[in-house]
């Protein structure tokens, strides 16, 4: 079995590897930008790791992973997606074990095939679907990566803890316990789905574990550490949901459809996910899910959704006497999907939320699948439709691999297969501006974009950036743009072209002369103004540069005081740099006491939190001296 599993893990290299050259795409930039350093001084790691504002916890380990990897071996693609795909097989090795574990014990023992068997068919399915790939080669997707590697980690180690239990050897029990803690503090550190670890753990023991095989005080002992470590973390997890129902409606802000209306639509987008697991069609994968029709009503299509997982769910808990790996299969489909296929305010769909969850249905196709197929006499044509499987799948991932490999190559299959997407449209409008193309072209993209997502405030925006070389804009789009930035949704992707619009004004000011200092400030002062923007923080940081930029250095300080108080959930490096810029403006309306208490503030944060500030603040207290102030 050994051979074989090497020769799975070959195999998935040999699929992957032309992809392992494609570039950077989508956020990978932004987020590993933040993990650059220069040295591995701790300041540096400090920076690098707590800096990345991911999630609601940072993703520290996954920082840790890039900031590391970056030092190592330069900020370049290859190396960064060779160690996801290394990841990847780890992983499957991991499965692998779990897999084996898990079937040896008595509920889910197979008949007429060995556990080994069974597991290292599950783990070559997994890791040569196609629908990983988009996991494993898009760089920055290392954080769900190495939160499935931990989850499986802790798992497998909560199965031996129990094995070991059952043997009555409670320190080596204890030992894998604490390893299972180690391992799934590591997964919530890498992405927030390692926090679904708990409901994991009650699934293995409901369906792998019976109260009869052990003594009565190691039951008792199971039972309180359940309740203990997973299901009081559960409780109290949904009752912090109950009562802080902001913290849930916060997301909808700039998303344009409701809470009802996501709940609605994901029992059609977790069918479309199943079909992908067991039937997958490249056409209908990639990363440009977002033209996913919404369920704005109960249709038709939407009940016999609902009402196929209903009874899926019910199959489920009814089989878990005779049918337990029908349980395990379904339940960790569904458990894996709790996070972000439920009601929080997250995209609707996105291929990576089936890295874990995949393994549920793919177990239950090769359980039940194999033992039909040994029925057959020949061991051959028992054999013969997982061989031709597993051929399928790797010949769809290579496929895909090829599809990253290329940037270029990338956007356009994206746009031919997922032409109702507007991430589709605007990465084609960008391929073609970077390429310098037809600029007809391109606001046709951004035009189509704009009709696919309608009150996006992005698509006007980047529309108005296409005249920048000209000598003005159409005065419309003017007053259409500032509309959307007033009144509609102020989406990331609204508030990032803003932010390159200013960049570009700052830096660069003759490479936009259409876009007037005067016309910027309008800009930011209307997206200072929505009620619906969903980053306080960047819209006032952007004003503040707006107004500095038009001389309106005391308003400017205003604004960037702001962004530093509203920016509580930011990482505090990134946080203070607003007050360095508050700093400055200060200095320009020669308020050097104001500056001077600035700049202490500044020195305090630094020194509290190892920013790792002292050249900016050099640079600061220079031009402090140069004012006069002391």
């Amino acid at each position: 079995m050994a051979a074989l599993l090497g020769l799975v893990l070959a195999t998935t290299c040999f699929v992957y590897w032309p992809g392992l050259g494609g570039p950077f795409i989508l956020d990978d930039d932004p987020n590993l930008k933040l993990a650059i350093i220069d040295s591995l001084d701790w300041n540096e790691l400090r920076k690098a790791v707590f800096g990345n504002y991911s999630g609601q916890l940072g993703r520290p380990v996954a920082a840790l992973s890039f900031a590391l990897n970056i030092f190592f071996s330069g900020y370049d693609p290859w190396p960064l997606k060779y160690v996801n795909l290394m990841l990847h097989a780890l992983t499957g090795v991991l499965i692998c074990w779990f897999t084996i574990r898990l079937l040896r014990q008595e509920p889910l023992r197979p008949q007429n095939s060995s556990p080994e068997l069974i597991a290292v068919l599950v783990t070559a399915l997994w890791l040569l679907h196609p629908l990983n790939a988009s996991t494993v080669l898009y760089a920055v997707q290392r954080m769900a990566l190495l939160s499935a590697l931990f989850v499986v980690a802790a798992m497998l180690c909560y199965v031996l803890a129990r094995e070991h239990l059952i043997r009555g050897e409670r320190f080596k029990s204890l030992c894998c316990l604490l390893l299972c803690a180690g391992f799934g503090v590591l997964g919530l550190l890498s992405k927030e789905n390692g926090a679904l670890l708990p409901l994991y753990i009650l699934l293995v023991e409901y369906t792998a574990f019976r109260p009869a095989h052990e003594d009565r005080t190691s039951r008792n002992l199971v039972n309180t550490l359940l309740l203990l470590c997973c299901v009081l973390p559960v409780v109290a997890a949904i009752g912090y949901l109950i009562t802080h129902p902001e913290y849930v409606m916060s997301g909808y802000r700039s998303r344009d459809f409701t809470l009802t209306e996501r709940l609605l639509t994901q029992p059609r987008v977790l069918l479309h996910y199943l079909h992908l697991i067991v039937l997958p069609r490249l056409a209908d994968m990639g990363l440009f899910q977002d033209g996913f029709p919404i369920s704005r009503h109960l249709d038709v299509a939407t009940a016999l959704a609902v009402l196929f997982w209903l009874a899926l769910i019910a199959i489920a808990v009814g089989a878990h006497r005779k049918h337990p790996v029908i349980t395990l299969g379904i339940g960790w489909f569904c458990i894996a999907h709790l996070l972000e296929s439920t009601v929080f305010g997250l995209e609707m769909v996105f291929e990576h939320r089936n890295y874990a969850a995949s393994y549920g249905p793919l177990l239950c196709l090769v359980y039940y699948g194999w033992q039909v197929l040994t029925r057959l006499r020949s061991r051959l044509l028992s054999a013969a439709p997982w061989l031709l499987y597993a051929c399928l799948l790797a010949w769809l991932t290579n496929a895909r691999a090829d599809i990253f490999g290329s940037y270029d190559l990338f956007v356009t299959y994206s746009v031919a297969t997922h032409p109702a997407s507007p991430r589709a449209q605007i990465a084609a409008a960008n391929l073609l501006i970077q390429n310098r193309g037809d600029p007809e072209q391109i606001r046709a993209h951004i035009e189509t974009a704009m009709k696919l997502i309608p009150g996006d405030a992005g698509p006007p925006l980047h529309l108005l950036i296409t005249y920048c070389a000209t000598a003005a804009p159409p005065p419309a789009l003017v007053e259409n743009v500032l509309s959307a930035l007033s009144q509609g949704r102020l989406t990331a992707y609204a508030t990032d072209t803003l932010r390159r619009l200013v960049d570009t004004k700052i830096e660069r000011h003759n490479d936009c002369p259409a876009v007037s200092p005067e016309l910027l400030l309008r800009l930011t002062d209307a997206a200072v103004s929505n009620v619906r923007q969903t980053s306080p923080f960047h819209v006032h940081y952007l004003d503040g540069q707006a107004l500095a930029l038009n001389s309106r250095y005391a308003a400017a300080a205003v604004q960037f005081r702001m962004a530093y108080d509203l920016g509580a959930s930011m990482p505090v490096v990134h946080r203070v740099v607003p007050l360095l810029y508050r700093m400055q403006v200060l200095l320009a309306t020669e308020d050097t006491d104001a500056a001077k208490a600035q700049l202490d503030e500044i020195i305090a944060l630094n020194r509290a939190h190892s920013l790792g500030l002292e050249p900016d603040i050099g640079a600061v207290d220079k031009l402090l001296r140069a004012s006069g102030s002391e």
